[in-house]
């Protein structure tokens, strides 16, 4: 019963070091979008020139 126990914490030790890991690794890309939107200025350039095409 003690060997599952100690499994078991040591499982949850290791999902809470992945969950911290993974918000960093999310927090690193949201902010690398608010740093740096060129990448997305394609895409916003791309949906203005949409309407001064369909205006008569």
């Amino acid at each position: 019963m003690n060997k599952i126990v100690n499994k078991t914490l040591r499982f949850i030790n290791l999902w809470e070091k992945m969950e911290i890991i993974a918000a960093l690794i999310l927090t690193i890309i949201i902010l690398g979008y608010a740093v740096f939107p060129k990448n997305h200025q394609t895409i916003t350039e791309f949906h203005d020139e949409i309407p001064s095409t369909t205006q008569p």
